[in-house]
């Protein structure tokens, strides 16, 4: 039997029940979309309050997405009723829903309580929707306990804009059930006789006595207490089977539900207005899965939005930059600021989630280098790390802003990081970064930027010569030996150039003898003539010093180290010199040459 449940008002004709939206005249295709859209939008809000409490920000950002829509659907088409059916919604004959799963979070609990049909008005209000999804929620499954159902809540609360039909159904009374034929009395082979009667079927009432007689107590008996407790034992693999659905039940990933239901739905948008406040909902669901180390999922959402734009669908050149604009959202340390709360956590011997870690940050916008670069002094795992740096290289080669602004905020040790890094990446920016890194005011950050640029250039530039006048030794001595280590021409110039013009100037005598020992090495038959002035041309006021200088000095020691004849000719002939502190220069670097 129909029943009419929705409120009527004076006047207000009686609707007819079941596909009453059937019999109205054809709609538009566009019609249609919208109501599949809107429908997408509801059925996703649905299943978010069965997921997060009502207060929750994802649930409320849910409900006003879709106030939205039917705002924009209320502006353009004049009612909105929908048929309900077992698996299925309609709209004016159109299917616009579909059951996804055995209990629908939107089908079940409308067709369950025997709603017929559905309508939403004009100027409908965020509280009664708010109301509607709650009850959806509350009704979705059928309990034991539960009080009421899903229209005698929408009655009590007779929602203004919201309309339906229910149709109530009367079970006849049914036949008396007959155990008569079960054997329940605990022994298998106990058989309750009952008297054969006629043939032709009939009973005398004395017979047809004693066969309910015997069919209650065949009755009863499944229902003593000792048969009831044997009929609910469960076995041993029954009650591990139960136990394994409740912990799967328990561990069950909603936030992956949720995330393929937004992306379902954002595939079959058709308004920039909807889109959009469905991204805004992914970058929160974003935002709590780095929180929870679901490296898989982020990678399983970038991936979809990547793709997303290059599925046939030319007509929404709105997309691209809605899209775009979600991966610069989900880039920046507002969000990324989860995964450093989730760092510490991270386990890294599991490949999968190693993988999933390094392929999450290659798809991001490169001013996720901002964040991702002060993970670098967090992680502990050498793996991590390596991903880690991959992935920051990646990124600084699309734009290297980001690992600029860094390099300008972070403390020492994470600066040497991001220049080790930057070694890696070419182009004269990368080099311009570098040269000023070479400024920095910590020595292991100038080292970092010293090797790097030898790494790079492969040898010494004049782009780099200040450092030869370095305050820390070490550097000093990294950039001579690079000098020295092998014969060169470029790095014999160098030197040569550099020993002429400023080395008179360095009161580090150490320095100038490590200057002309490079020289020596790295030098050849070019270099004699500059030596040899260097040693034996000094003034005449030094001829009653008897001090050892530096300069000539080191220029015998360069000529030992030339190992040449015109070398060997020059230290020879100073050896006997008329002047004693030539003739001391020359005989002591011949005797340091000498192996001990």
């Amino acid at each position: 039997m129909i029943t009419d449940q929705s409120p009527i008002t004076n006047g207000e004709e009686i609707q007819q029940p079941l596909g009453s939206e059937k019999n109205r005249d054809a709609c538009s295709s566009a019609e249609v979309e919208a109501v599949r859209s809107l429908m997408a939008v509801f059925a996703t809000a649905v299943k978010n309050y069965s997921l997060y409490p009502e207060a929750h920000s994802i649930s409320k950002k849910f409900l006003s997405s879709l106030e939205n829509s039917l705002m924009n659907f209320f502006q353009t088409f004049p009612f909105l009723k929908l048929d309900i059916e077992k698996d299925k919604i309609c709209f004016k004959g159109n299917v616009v829903y579909n059951q996804h799963e055995k209990e629908d979070y939107l089908t079940s609990p409308l067709f369950r309580d025997g709603i017929l049909w559905i309508e939403f008005t004009k100027d409908i209000t965020e509280d009664e929707l708010s109301f509607l999804l709650s009850m959806l929620n509350e009704y979705r499954i059928l309990k034991d306990e539960s009080e009421g159902d899903l229209v005698t809540a929408l009655w009590k609360q007779n929602l203004p804009h919201v309309h339906y039909e229910s149709a109530e159904v009367y079970w006849e009374k049914e036949p008396k059930l007959d155990f008569s034929h079960f054997s329940v009395t605990g022994h298998s082979n106990e058989q309750i006789q009952v008297p054969a009667g006629p043939k032709n079927g009939s009973v005398g009432p004395e017979q047809q006595s004693t066969s309910e007689d015997i069919g209650n107590q065949a009755t009863v008996s499944i229902f003593s207490s000792k048969t009831k407790i044997d009929l609910m034992q469960l076995t041993p693999d029954e009650t591990a089977t139960l136990q394994n659905l409740i912990i799967e039940d328990e561990n069950r990933n909603h936030a992956e539900d949720v995330m393929d239901v937004l992306l379902i739905i954002l595939e079959e948008l058709e308004e920039e207005n909807e889109f959009g406040s469905i991204l805004e909902i992914l970058i929160q669901e974003f935002e709590n899965i780095l929180a929870h180390g679901e490296f898989r999922l982020a990678v399983k959402m970038l991936g979809f939005l990547k793709k997303l734009p290059h599925k046939n669908t030319s007509h929404k050149s709105w997309q691209i930059p809605l899209l775009n604009q979600f991966l610069e959202t989900v880039s920046d340390s507002k969000v990324l600021k989860s995964i450093k709360e989730y760092f510490p956590k991270f386990i890294s011997d599991d490949a999968s989630q190693l993988k999933a870690f390094r392929e999450v940050f290659l798809m991001l916008h490169p001013k996720a280098v901002l964040t991702l670069g002060t993970l670098l002094s967090e992680v502990t795992s050498a793996d991590a790390l390596h991903y880690l740096i991959e992935a920051i290289t990646i990124l600084s080669k699309q734009d290297l802003n980001p690992l600029s602004q860094l390099l300008k905020m972070s403390e020492d040790n994470l600066v040497e990081l991001l220049v080790t890094i930057l070694g890696n990446i070419d182009g004269n920016e990368p080099q311009k970064l570098m040269l000023n890194m070479a400024r920095h005011p910590s020595p292991s950050v100038r080292m970092e930027a010293l090797k790097q640029l030898l790494k790079r250039s492969g040898q010494v530039q004049r782009s780099f010569l200040f450092l030869l006048e370095d305050p820390s030794k070490l550097i000093r001595q990294e950039i001579l030996n690079s000098l020295g280590s092998e014969r060169d021409k470029i790095s014999e110039y160098i030197l040569l150039e550099y020993l002429d013009q400023k080395a008179t100037n360095i009161a580090d005598r150490d320095h100038i003898l490590a200057c002309y020992r490079a020289l020596g090495k790295c030098g050849s038959s070019r270099s004699i003539t500059f030596l040899k002035a260097a040693m034996t041309e000094q003034p005449w006021s030094d001829i009653f010093h008897f001090r050892e200088l530096p300069h000539r000095f080191g220029a015998a020691v360069a000529l030992t180290e030339l190992e040449i004849p015109e070398a060997d000719i020059i230290l020879k002939q100073a050896t006997h010199s008329f002047f004693p502190h030539i003739k001391r220069s020359a005989r002591r670097a011949i005797l340091e040459r000498l192996p001990a």
